[in-house]
């Protein structure tokens, strides 16, 4: 591994950190998707299931109906095993002078998005600090770390600004031909 691009990554605390914030999500309406994912029958439904954002393209809703519902079975695998994941990429904080480019989404949680969480507009104001703060640590594992604070963007930066990230892409990859040729 030569360099990272974080887009708004997660972090191996965030389980314990953001467990004083909000609940923890329902599992039980997945499961049960899941289980009839191969019907085909929830391609019209796949969207209430999957995360929604502001101003999503409708060709990103077309993707999220036509490949959402064979996702459920493997986010549900993630999921469970969450905990472990984070533990395990806990180990993993000294990047030495790796290039790292962390892009951080700061954008409000719209009123949509915080009744799917059920959590008030003051939790989700904390959860975003929050995520900032680990956000901000994850900054400094690397002695050669840009960070980027994306105001204009929920957690799916690479919908809503993807030029961002390709910049962040570029950065690393400029900076290891860099290093090579010297």
């Amino acid at each position: 591994m030569a360099g990272l691009v974080f887009v708004d990554g997660s972090h191996p605390e965030q389980v314990q950190r953001l467990k004083r914030v909000a609940p923890e999500p329902d599992e039980l309406p997945f499961k049960l998707a899941a289980s009839l994912a191969w019907t085909g029958d929830l391609r019209p439904l796949a969207t209430a299931f999957i995360p929604q954002e502001q101003n999503q393209s409708r060709r990103d809703v077309l993707a999220v109906r036509a490949y959402g519902p064979t996702s459920l079975g493997p986010m549900l695998v993630e999921y469970d095993a969450i905990n472990q994941t984070l533990a395990e990429a806990g180990t993993f904080r000294r990047l030495g002078n790796r290039p790292l480019f962390v892009l951080t989404a700061m954008q409000p949680f719209s009123e949509e998005e915080l009744q799917q969480m059920k959590i008030s507009a003051a939790q989700g104001a904390k959860d975003r600090a929050i995520r900032k703060q680990m956000q901000d640590d994850e900054a400094t594992w690397s002695s050669r770390s840009r960070h980027q604070l994306v105001y204009d963007s929920s957690r799916y930066i690479q919908f809503h600004g993807p030029d961002l990230v390709i910049n962040a892409v570029l950065w690393v990859v400029d900076t290891v031909r860099a290093d090579a040729a010297h």
